[in-house]
């Protein structure tokens, strides 16, 4: 794939030619392990091509990705704490129940060959 320049309709004028702006964004794609090892090379090359331009805030493709999902990280984490207590809360309620059914039913289990105490009531 050879050298690609992609321009936001925002960025034409009416007769398609660029825009000039204060600033802009420039992606480079690279083969390279340490893709910000380039940034000397580009901000050489961009500095020959046009004087007046400055290459700065270079970052890599997961940072950006980082930068942009951080809310939804965020609310991730968050969803995760509440559905932990939750959980939390539930383990301790069912607890709550099954110990005062037990307490409920202590007297009885005590004393198991007792006729009043049915542990399976047959009548209403």
């Amino acid at each position: 794939m050879g050298p690609a320049a992609y321009l936001p309709f925002a960025a034409v004028d009416e007769k398609g030619a660029p825009d000039a702006r204060a600033s802009a964004t420039l992606l480079v794609r690279t083969s390279t392990v340490n893709p910000v090892g380039m940034a000397v090379v580009l901000r050489r090359e961009m500095t020959r091509a046009r004087a007046g331009f400055r290459v700065r805030n270079i970052r890599t493709q997961e940072e950006l990705v980082q930068m942009h999902t951080l809310r939804e990280r965020l609310l991730a984490l968050l969803a995760l704490f509440f559905s932990a207590v939750a959980l939390l809360l539930a383990a301790v309620g069912l607890f709550g129940v099954l110990d005062y059914s037990v307490l409920q039913r202590r007297p009885c289990l005590a004393t198991i060959r007792d006729t009043k105490c049915d542990l399976i009531p047959t009548e209403p």
